[in-house]
């Protein structure tokens, strides 16, 4: 059974993300494929680790921006 990852940098850290095995049906193409994904939302600063969603979970979707930014 091979296993697949991710190891690439953000925001000035080494990160390490387990993706899962080739019976759950990942290959290289498709990691390589991952990769591409996350390192666009890093470059993008849009990115953050599994678990660390509490600024997201946090904001009101009904907040506009200019209301948002006032804070």
């Amino acid at each position: 059974m091979t296993s697949y990852c991710l190891r690439f940098s953000a925001y000035g850290t080494r990160r390490f993300e387990t993706l899962g095995t080739d019976e759950e049906g990942w290959t290289p193409a498709r990691a390589a494929a991952e990769l591409r994904k996350v390192l666009a939302l890093v470059d993008a600063g849009v990115w953050c680790p599994d678990g660390d969603r509490s600024v997201a979970r946090d904001l009101d979707p009904d907040v506009t921006f200019a209301v948002y930014a006032g804070e």
